[in-house]
This record gives C-alpha cells, structure tokens and sequence, in this order.
C-alpha cells in the first residue's frame, strides 16, 4: 500500500494535484500516457494461476478472487487485492493491496488504493487515491478523482476534474453524457445527465454549486457557483453562471438567465416550464412562467407570472426593467405588454391593448379587445373590465350575479350614492340620490405606478463573485499556464525519445558491422 505523497510522484515525478488544476488536464492525456510508457518495466511477482480442476481454463486467475489480462496488469510491488480484476494495458497499475476494484480499458483505475471501485474505458479513473465507491463508464472518465467518493460517471470525460484539488469534498455526483459535468472540482451532491450538461460545474472549485440537477443537451452547462438548480431540457439555464434556486423545465427555458452573474437577487428565484419560457431573461428575479414561450422576451423584469401558451410573451421587451408585479393566466394573455407593471389579466387572449399600461384588471377571454363600435382598445391604466363589451363578441356578458350585496341594505343618503350604469358600453359609475347634497368625503387621486420591486430582505445574499469578465480573464491566466507546462513537458519527453533513437541508432550502427562481407559466387 502506498501512501498519498508516493503515489502523487509516481507518474512522471509531478504531483498531479499541483497541476492539474490549471483546467485542461485532458491534453496531457497523451503525456500521461507516455510517461508511463518511459516508466521502468516493473513486472509483478504473481502467483501460479489457479486451476480449480482440469475443467477450467487458468488464464488470468490468480488466488484471491483477482483475475488480470493485459500489458503490465497489477504491475508494481505486490498484486491486487481481494477480488480485484484488471483487463488492458497497465489497468489497476500500482494498484496496491486495494480490494474489489475493477478495472477494464488501458490505464483504468492505474494508480489506485480505493476500494470497490469499477473503471471502463481508457483512463478511467486513473490516479484514483483511496476513493472508494465510484463508478467510472468512458474513456477519462473521473480522470483526474483521488479522494472524491460514490460518483458516477457515464460518458467519455464525464467528471473528468472531479476532486482535482484532492479536497475530497466532490463526492455523491452522478455525471451521464459526453463532458457531463467535466469541470466539476469539489462540488458535490449534482446530477448531470447529457452531453454538455453541467459542464462548467464548480469551474473555480469554490464548493457552492451543489445539488443541482440538470437533464438535457447542455442544460446548466454554463453554470459556476449556482446552487440548488434544476433544469430538464436541452439547453435549459444553460448560461446560468451564479444565480441559484432556479427551476427550467423545457428546452431553452431560462437559456440566458444569469448571463452577466449580477450576484444576488438578480437572475435569483424563477420558474420556468414550457419550451422557450423566460428565455431571454438575464437580470429577471422572482418571475414564474407556465406555458411554450410564456414570459418569452423578459429581461430583467421581476416578480411576474404567465400561466398559458404565449402568456406575457412581449412583457420587458424593451429591457427597461418597468415590467413588473404582473400576472398574465390564459394563452396570450396580456401578450402585448412591454412596461405595463401591476396588471392582472385572466383569461385567453385577454388584455391586449396593454402595452405601458397599469394597475388593470381584466377577467374573461378576450376582454379588452376592442371599444364599444368595434376600433382597437386604446392603452389604459388603473380600470377592471370584467366581462364587458370589450371582449369583441357585440353583446360582452349577458347577465351578472353577485354575491355579498343582498344582506347590505345602504340607504342613499350621506356617503352613499346610486350606482349608474352606461348601457352603452357597460361602463359602472354613480351619481347622487333623489334630494341628496353632495356626500363629504375625502377625495382619492389617480393610482401611481410602482418602482421596480426591490430584493427580497428574508432571503440570504449569496457572496459577491466576480462578473463574467473576471471569470474569462481567470481562464485565460490559467490557460496559458497549462500551455507553458505543457511545452516543459514535450521538451523533456522529446529529449528523452531522441536519446533513445541514438542509441538505437548506435546498436544498429554496431549491428551493421558485424555482419560478414558479402561473397561472389563465379560460375563457371
């Protein structure tokens, strides 16, 4: 058995958990690979294979359970442990007294100590040290895990970096899909199922993007330090960077929410189901849309609602931010609003002449449609329609009943007036009663139109993270360090294939004069 340090400087002498993390450890894979063709030929000392009884074949059992087949299976002092099987080239290498592994593809589950653990394909799990119980199902799948315990990876570079920095704190993933969560440090508790999805996971290894789950082509892909995220769907929050408790549900629904990571509260608390709902939010917070395309164009408008196909598609187009408090419940309904705020509309179709309107209420399908001879509604605030002519069908409803007014007798007189109505087109008022002075009452000025809601004051600020630029500008640095390591390297490995190549160019050299003069035979 090895300890932590020894094993760290077996490949190549580099400590991998120094270097790995400069973030494309994934083109050293051919490095890797070459040093352990450069390594010395260790062979195992293994035991004569086991033959239970003339029946059976011996090839590849050995006692304990371990069964090895492969160019320097087991190789390294000692053999496997207890039931241990390694199948391909260097597969479960110096993999100590370890027990139950296996191990099947080249380099899978090399450098191992953990224990239960199954590795197929290419590099699967290769530097494993002493993490038990993961699940690796691809080429460089869990490539760079040591410490990180019961994840799960299927697919070719699913969690590849996962417990790179050797925190041991990115355990219990579950990674299924071409680079599904390959980014991922030290998060832990996530679920990625599909190419791309959450890719970018906990890129800084800051542990603050954990228990989210995403399912779907690239859905939460982008996203860095976000957490308790769920989106199901191709491209779902797929630029989500650091907002967290998010819901999309449907492909492209929330795609750019969170785009600039403004921080707390912004791009914070949405719900999105349907195809493309509250696609185009960014800064958005609080907002629930129901329905394909619901909330549609909203960018940082907050705290509004869309139940329906289409339902405040337009709301916040403009980006102004005015779009607020509103609830739009029916396919299409307040589909024309842009920086309208606090307005309510039920029903199908309902309320489409407003576009900066407030403060309205309107309940039935289509109300709000057209004037009393049939033009266009214009724009209005602070008015209820319920029901009325508006709706476009000529007549508007035929009968009204309302409970709660039977049991209150109110003799006109005082503050009580008659109520009026305009048959014309529905519109209610009042006036005074028979012999009645004109009522005292305070007078009531028109409704004003709300600020943007400010951020919930109950809910905890997450910490202040840099914005995207800072971000790309720290993936750059670490890039170019990656490339400079790089460059050492291919350097040292290149020196070292051209001494070989001298060498054997000596030997042949030798080879060559050795060999006896050629002789003429004359025939006569």
């Amino acid at each position: 058995m090895y300890s932590l340090i020894e094993l760290k400087t077996l490949v190549c002498g580099r400590d991998p958990a120094r270097s790995l993390p400069l973030r494309r450890g994934f083109l050293l894979i051919p490095l890797v690979f070459a040093c352990f063709a450069f390594l010395p030929q260790t062979q195992a000392v293994l035991p004569p294979q086991v033959v239970p009884n003339d029946a059976i074949d011996a090839d590849g059992c050995y006692p304990s359970f371990v069964t090895a087949e492969g160019c320097g299976v087991l190789a390294g002092p000692g053999i496997g442990g207890l039931g241990s099987t390694a199948i391909g080239w260097r597969a479960l290498f110096f993999s100590g007294a370890s027990f139950w592994n296996t191990g099947v593809g080249a380099g899978a589950l090399a450098i191992n100590t953990g224990d239960e653990n199954t590795a197929t394909g290419a590099g699967a799990l290769l530097i494993n040290l002493g993490a038990p119980n993961n699940t690796a199902l691809g080429a460089f799948t869990l490539f760079q895990n040591q410490l990180g315990f019961n994840n799960t990876a299927v697919g070719a570079e699913a969690l590849f970096f996962n417990d790179v920095t050797t925190n041991g704190l990115a355990n219990n993933n579950t990674a299924v899909g071409w680079r599904a969560m390959e980014e991922n440090v030290d998060a832990a508790q996530n679920t990625a199922v599909g190419s791309f999805a959450l890719q970018e996971n906990d890129f800084f290894g800051n542990d603050l993007a954990n228990g989210n789950t995403a399912v779907g082509f690239a859905a939460l892909r982008e996203n860095i330090d976000g957490t308790s995220l769920t989106a199901v769907g191709a491209g779902a929050l797929n630029s989500n960077l650091i907002a967290s408790a998010n819901t999309a549900v449907g492909e492209n629904a929330l795609l750019f929410n969170d785009f600039f990571a403004d921080g707390f509260p912004f791009g914070f608390f949405n719900d999105a189901v349907g195809e493309n709902a509250l696609l185009s939010n960014v800064d958005g917070f609080g907002n629930n849309a129901f329905g394909n395309d619901a909330l549609f164009f909203n960018v940082i408008g907050a705290e509004n609602t869309a139940l329906g196909d289409a339902a405040a598609l337009n709301n916040d187009s403009s980006a102004a931010g005015l779009a607020n408090n509103n609830v739009a419940v029916g396919g299409g309904a307040l589909f024309n609003n842009v920086d309208g705020s606090e307005n309510t509309a039920l029903g199908t179709g309902t309320g489409p002449n407003i576009v900066i309107g407030f403060n309205n209420t309107y309940v039935g399908d289509f109300v709000g449609s057209v004037d009393p001879i049939g033009n266009p509604l214009l724009d209005e605030s602070s008015t209820i329609r319920i029901g009325d002519l508006s709706n476009g069908n000529g007549a508007g409803s035929l009968a009204c009943f309302i409970g709660g007014i039977f049991a209150n007798f109110q003799p006109v007189g005082g503050s009580v007036v008659e109520v009026t109505l305009d048959l014309a087109d529905d519109h209610l008022g009042w006036d005074f009663g028979p012999n009645q002075a004109r009522p005292s009452v305070p007078s009531r000025g028109a409704p004003a139109q709300r600020g943007a809601p400010q951020q919930p004051a109950a809910r905890p600020q997450t910490p202040a993270r840099p914005h995207d630029q800072a971000m790309l500008n720290d993936k750059v640095d670490k890039l170019q360090a990656v490339v400079q390591l790089q460059q050492k390297l291919i350097a040292t490995l290149t020196a070292q294939v051209k001494e070989q190549a001298a060498q054997i160019d000596k030997v042949s050299a030798q080879v060559e004069m050795m060999k006896p003069a050629p002789r003429v035979v004359e025939n006569r």
